[in-house]
C-alpha cells in the first residue's frame, strides 16, 4: 500500500479541510464514480497484504478465549459510570479529579440533578406533566418512600438518546442515593429538594401559556438560577466539609460564599 502513489497522495490530503475536492484528487472522485463491482475489487486487492495479520490475530484471539474459564461479573455502580459519561456537561470535568468516595457521591448527585434537569428541559412535554414527575421525584428522596418504577420517567427524550437512558435509571439513582452516609443524604435532599420545589413553582407560573418557564423580571432570574445552581454550590460546600472536619471552623463563611461557587 505504501508503494501505491495514488492511495498515498489521499492518505497526505484526507486530513486537510476540504483537501479531496475534485480539482485537488480529479483521480479519487473518477474512482469513485466506478461500478461497485471495480471498487470492491480494488478494495481487496489493497487489503490482501493486510490477511496474514488478520488471520495471526484471529488465531491469537481464540486461542486466548478458549485457554480461560468465562464467569459471570457484576459491574458494581455500572449504570452510574455509564450515565454519567453520556449525560456529562462542563461541571462534571471535574468530578473525575475527586477522591473516590467523594467522586462517587458528588456524581451521583450530579445525575439525580441531570434527571430533573432533563424533566424540565424536555420538549414538547406539558408544565403539568412535568410537575407530576418533578414531585414525584421529591417524594421519591424520602427515606421512607417507594422507588418509583422507570416506566414513570420514560418517554420525555427519543429513545435511542444518553438522557431516555438516564431517565430509564432513575429508580437505581435513587437506590444508590438511599445507600448514602446519613449526613451525606440529608444535604443532597436538602439541595435537590429546593431545587425540584423551585422548578415546580415557575412551571406552575408557566401554566395556560406556550411557555416553559415564566421569568418576568430580574429577581426572577436570579431567583431560578438559585434554584438551579446556586443550591449545587450549598450543597457541596456541605458535603466538603463534612468530609474535612478541619473546615469546619470556615463553614459559616465558606456557605456565605456557596451560593457564588
Amino acid at each position: 500500500i505504501r508503494d501505491n502513489e495514488w492511495l498515498m497522495a489521499i492518505k497526505g490530503r484526507i486530513a486537510i479541510p476540504g483537501g479531496l475536492c475534485e480539482f485537488d484528487l480529479p483521480g479519487y472522485h473518477y474512482w469513485l464514480h466506478q461500478s461497485c463491482e471495480h471498487r470492491q475489487s480494488d478494495l481487496k486487492q489493497w487489503a490482501a497484504p493486510l490477511q496474514t495479520v488478520c488471520n495471526a490475530l484471529e488465531i491469537i484471539l481464540r486461542l486466548l478465549r478458549s485457554s480461560g474459564a468465562p464467569k459471570p461479573q457484576q459491574a458494581m455502580q455500572g449504570q452510574y459510570h455509564q450515565s454519567l459519561n453520556g449525560t456529562s456537561r462542563t461541571f462534571a470535568l471535574a468530578i473525575p479529579l475527586l477522591q473516590p468516595a467523594r467522586r462517587f457521591r458528588v456524581g451521583l448527585t450530579y445525575l439525580l440533578f441531570r434527571v430533573a434537569d432533563s424533566i424540565e428541559d424536555a420538549a414538547d412535554v406539558p408544565c403539568s406533566r412535568k410537575i407530576e414527575l418533578l414531585s414525584r421525584l421529591e417524594t421519591a428522596l424520602d427515606v421512607a418512600a417507594q422507588l418509583p418504577s422507570s416506566d414513570q420517567f420514560i418517554g420525555l427524550w427519543p429513545a435511542d438518546t444518553a438522557v431516555e437512558q438516564l431517565m430509564r435509571a432513575t429508580p437505581r439513582l435513587l437506590q444508590l442515593f438511599h445507600e448514602l452516609p446519613t449526613a451525606h443524604a440529608t444535604a443532597i435532599r436538602r439541595s435537590l429538594c429546593g431545587t425540584l420545589r423551585g422548578m415546580q413553582a415557575f412551571l406552575s407560573g408557566s401554566a395556560g401559556t406556550d411557555r416553559q418557564i415564566s421569568i418576568e423580571s430580574i429577581s426572577d432570574l436570579r431567583l431560578y438560577c438559585y434554584y438551579v445552581a446556586g443550591v449545587v454550590g450549598e450543597m457541596l460546600t456541605a458535603l466538603f466539609v463534612d468530609h474535612c472536619p478541619a473546615l469546619a471552623a470556615r463553614e459559616a463563611e465558606m456557605m456565605h460564599l456557596a451560593v457564588s461557587f
